[in-house]
């Protein structure tokens, strides 16, 4: 909400140590301080492009070499994630572990929600009953 908030004021709270540059999300600072160093995490196994964001890798790899792209997109097969490291793919996979094993044991209920009708019984004069 604060980000929203200074959209409308205008505040830049953040500034770089190296030039003039301020912004008012931390993560844009991060993100701009990695021009300055160098810094590109993300490197295409195919060809030398490089990114400091995951987002324009993803576009790059499926608009550069989409016959390959799918390989190096690890999605979860549980929810919508998805991620180009292994290593974040791996933490959310035990994140779903944890979320399982916490969750609470579901058994089944009987049916409450009608009554329960007994067994219509036809009897014959002879004394024997049939269950219907």
């Amino acid at each position: 909400m604060k980000l929203h908030l200074r959209s409308h004021t205008g505040e830049k709270p953040y500034s770089c140590g190296e030039c003039d540059y301020r912004t008012a999300d931390h993560n844009s600072l991060r993100r701009h301080r990695m021009r300055h160093s160098g810094e590109h995490p993300y490197k295409c196994p195919y060809c030398s492009y490089s990114s400091i964001q995951c987002s324009t890798y993803k576009v790059h790899l499926k608009s550069k070499h989409p016959d390959k792209s799918d390989d190096k997109v690890y999605n979860c097969d549980q929810c919508l994630f998805k991620t180009v490291r292994k290593e974040t793919y791996l933490t959310h996979l035990a994140e779903h572990k944890v979320k399982k094993a916490a969750a609470p044991i579901q058994t089944e209920e009987p049916d409450t929600t009608s009554e329960a009708k007994p067994p219509i019984v036809s009897g014959s004069s002879s004394g024997s009953a049939t269950i219907v």
